[in-house]
């Protein structure tokens, strides 16, 4: 069986028209299928094990960890995933890499003068500080 759980700007409503779908696949058992057809025309799927799902959550990894919190029922009720309380210094440094690579993306694409990747960059920054501190304050 095999669950397609979103993240990223749609489902924070923080789309423009060039915005695809972000989608992470769980298989529930050891079969992972090489490509998965959401039924969305511009999408993006990765596809995780059960197991590979709780090493990204137990490692600090955003997009588990976003996936987790936004699908906390279902990850803990259908997918048996349960994750601890936040540790807040790994969340720091888990937040502060991609947020700091992010920022070095931006820059460079705007100096070459690819305005909106940089700035779709930038707010990808804007936009992973503010989910992981509403996330470090509860």
């Amino acid at each position: 069986m095999i669950h397609l759980l979103p993240f990223g700007s749609r489902v924070y409503g923080l789309t423009n028209p060039k915005s695809d779908y972000d989608f992470v696949a769980i298989a529930c058992e050891d079969y992972v299928p090489e490509a998965i057809d959401t039924g969305y025309g511009s999408s993006e799927v990765e596809i995780w094990t059960v197991a590979q799902f709780k090493e990204r959550l137990e490692a600090y990894d955003l997009k588990a960890l976003e996936i987790y919190y936004e699908n906390n029922e279902f990850c803990r009720y259908k997918l048996n995933v349960l994750f601890p309380s936040i540790n807040k210094e790994k969340l720091r440094r888990a937040v502060s890499a991609v947020v700091s690579n992010a920022h070095v993306k931006a820059k460079k694409k705007i100096a070459d003068g690819e305005i909106y990747t940089g700035l779709k960059s930038y707010f990808h920054c804007i936009r992973i500080l503010t989910m992981f501190n509403s996330l470090a304050k509860h």
